[in-house]
C-alpha cells in the first residue's frame, strides 16, 4: 500500500492498487505491506446489498467473494467501475 503525503493537494480518494491504473501509487516515496483478505475469507453475515468502490479492483473483488455472494442469495450490487477495460 503507497504512503501518500496528506499535505499534497491531489485526489486520494483516486488511489487504485491495480498496477495498470496505479500511477499515483508508483510515484508514492514508500509503501508498507498490509493484509489482504477476500470477502470468502471474512465470515460475514449474509448481505442484500453490497457498494464496491475499489478504483479498479471490481473484478478481483468479486472473484475473491464468488462464494460469500452466493451463500447472499445474490445480493444487489452497485458498483462504481472505474479504469480503462471497462
Amino acid at each position: 500500500m503507497p504512503q501518500l503525503q496528506l499535505g499534497e493537494h491531489s485526489n486520494l480518494g483516486a488511489l487504485s492498487l491495480d498496477r495498470q491504473l496505479a500511477d499515483r501509487a508508483r510515484r508514492a516515496k514508500t509503501s508498507e505491506p498490509v493484509p489482504l483478505k477476500t470477502l470468502d475469507a471474512l465470515n460475514l453475515p449474509p448481505a442484500i446489498l453490497i457498494k464496491i468502490d475499489i478504483e479498479g479492483m471490481e473484478l478481483p473483488a468479486l472473484k475473491g467473494g464468488r462464494a460469500y455472494l452466493e451463500r447472499s442469495g445474490w445480493p444487489v450490487l452497485l458498483l462504481e467501475v472505474w479504469g480503462p477495460q471497462y
